[in-house]
């Protein structure tokens, strides 16, 4: 007994003797200091375990890159992501089938961590049956690749659970274009009330149910059918009028042949797929050589007052 708790605080006392250099990372050829090494932890030698860490890390990113190089880990990796895909389409189904019947309120985190807690049992259930059929010689393919499989697991849960999120809800975006301030009222998808003033020329982007959704605008009754995802715009009073255009990026961007599709929207709610929403980056990263085209909604109002170039 007395020999264990020795040998205990003896691996503690080694441990804290290894981090007790200064965090700051010295030069290379100063990692091992100068020291005289003790003699009561076995010749390990002082040194700044900061530097240490980081020159480890970058053996595991050296040994991480090496490996995925290797065609038998592509196949792996391949597996996990099959994996991964088909957890994600089953959770997502599963997770829509309790907000469409049971719960269509349900909050974000309710759908996470029922989603990691369907990986959990699984992962513990494969594990168990791993463990059963493995043995020293032939530890079976579900124990061999239990990396492979886990890691399908928890990424296909964790994708399940975003995707119910997006396709249950409905990002629309007001865009004020009048000279005074509006008010907005709604309930958003978890049944919380939400009130919100949005100011002359500027966006709010409210999260709502898919569906028919209603809601006011500055006391008034309005209802519009919202659907999945983004690109949803609700026009407050007609104010504004729109160009759907495109954008070349890459050496053609300066070609003056270059045609752009151009498309002019005045509605009130709309719903449009474009890469950018009212501003555009001036550039982007390419493939070396290669051109690339965004689609953009400006208003016309910025265009007309040279916002945009």
């Amino acid at each position: 007994m007395g020999d264990g708790v020795a040998l205990s605080v003896k691996r503690i006392a080694r441990c804290i003797y290894v981090s007790a250099p200064p965090l700051c990372a010295p030069p290379l050829r100063k990692w091992t200091s100068s020291v005289p090494i003790a003699n009561n932890f076995e010749g390990i030698p002082r040194f700044n375990l900061c530097y240490y860490n980081k020159l480890r890390f970058r053996y595991y990113i050296w040994i991480l890159k090496n490996q995925i190089k290797t065609k038998h880990m592509k196949i792996k990796l391949l597996i996990a992501l099959l994996i991964a895909v088909f957890i994600n389409f089953s959770l997502t189904a599963v997770n829509n089938l309790i907000l469409h019947t049971v719960w269509p309120s349900a909050p974000f985190w309710f759908i996470l961590v029922f989603a990691l807690l369907i990986a959990l049992l699984l992962v513990g259930f494969l594990s168990k049956v791993a463990n059963n059929n493995a043995n020293p010689e032939a530890p079976g393919v579900l124990a061999a690749n239990k990396w492979v499989w886990m890691l399908g697991i928890f990424a296909g849960a964790l994708f399940g659970a975003f995707s119910s999120e997006t396709q249950n809800t409905s990002y629309v975006q007001f865009d004020n274009g009048t000279n005074k301030a509006v008010k907005l009222s709604f309930i958003d998808r978890t049944k919380d009330e939400i009130n919100v003033v949005i100011k002359p020329d500027s966006v709010f982007e409210a999260e709502m149910p898919v569906g028919k959704v209603k809601f006011k605008l500055n006391g008034k009754d309005r209802e519009i059918l919202a659907t999945q995802g983004k690109g949803s715009i609700f026009n407050i009073d007609t104010a504004h009028t729109y160009i759907k255009t495109e954008i070349m990026y890459g050496k053609s961007g300066d070609d003056k042949g270059f045609d752009p599709k151009m498309e002019t929207i005045h509605e009130e709610f709309f719903k449009v797929d474009v890469d950018y929403y009212f501003e555009a980056p001036d550039q982007i990263l390419t493939k070396r050589g290669r051109d690339k085209t965004k689609t953009v909604l400006y208003r016309m109002k910025d265009v007309l007052k040279g916002k945009i170039k």
